[in-house]
């Protein structure tokens, strides 16, 4: 079973100092909240709206099989830019942040890798 206040606390220290303006953790399927930083903490129905847009590739997944799975989407709205990242099917770590902002993608996808294998062992 998920931890939820030492997911909570790797989330919030995953966020720090990257320039996003929120992150959450969420399951695809119900768009249940499982922890949330930032902006996402404060209006929780973007990410659970957001879940649609990972609901739409899933539902299409088959036309893109020759592509390979998805590692990401990046939704580009004219004054933020939400970045969606698949666990599973289920489960969902989405990061909102403005257009303006410069991102080091680099080293948050580290971080991104080892709060998966944080998930991933709270889990089982």
């Amino acid at each position: 079973m998920m931890q939820a206040s030492r997911l909570q606390a790797e989330l919030t220290a995953m966020s720090a100092g990257t320039g996003l303006a929120g992150c959450a953790l969420v399951d695809a399927s119900t768009g249940l909240i499982w922890c949330s930083t930032g902006e996402l903490q404060t209006t929780p129905l973007i990410a659970e709206a957001a879940c649609d847009y990972w609901r739409l590739y899933l539902r299409n997944r088959e036309y893109f099989q020759s592509m390979g799975e998805i590692r990401a989407q990046v939704l580009i709205h004219s004054e933020q830019r939400l970045t969606l990242v698949g666990f599973d099917p289920d489960l969902l770590l989405i990061a909102q942040s403005n257009e303006s902002t410069r991102i080091d993608w680099r080293s948050w996808q580290v971080k991104i890798r080892e709060f998966q294998a944080l998930v991933s062992k709270s889990l089982s």
